[in-house]
């Protein structure tokens, strides 16, 4: 995404706001409730791509203006200190559940 809104990217990319791509979100989150509601599978899964790739778009454009960047955001979300990982290394995250009431995040370092 910063590729795309880089200098050598895509014009139409480099002018988007916040605020311009609010119509996007919202189509593509009624995409996904649509997907559910039928039951398409196949259709979800293509649809929680786009959902998310609107996401990052948001998180570059606030990142492109100084505010934050998609790590702070994940970071928030998950609780994640990504500071101790060392270059190269890479940080997965999965949820795991003891029980449908008690679930928590484990972090794996990958080196």
């Amino acid at each position: 995404m910063a590729r795309l809104r880089g200098p050598n990217g895509c014009p139409w990319d480099r002018e988007q706001t916040i605020q311009s791509l609010r119509g996007f979100v919202l189509e593509e989150t009624y995409e996904v409730l649509d997907a559910i509601d039928r039951a398409d599978h196949d259709a979800l899964r293509g649809e929680i791509g786009d959902l998310l790739f609107e996401g990052v778009f948001l998180a570059q454009v606030e990142s492109d203006e100084g505010r934050f960047s998609v790590t702070d955001s994940l970071r928030e979300r998950f609780a994640l200190d990504l500071s101790g990982l060392a270059p190269g290394e890479h940080l997965l995250v999965v949820r795991v559940a003891d029980s449908a009431n008690n679930s928590g995040l484990a972090k794996v370092v990958l080196k």
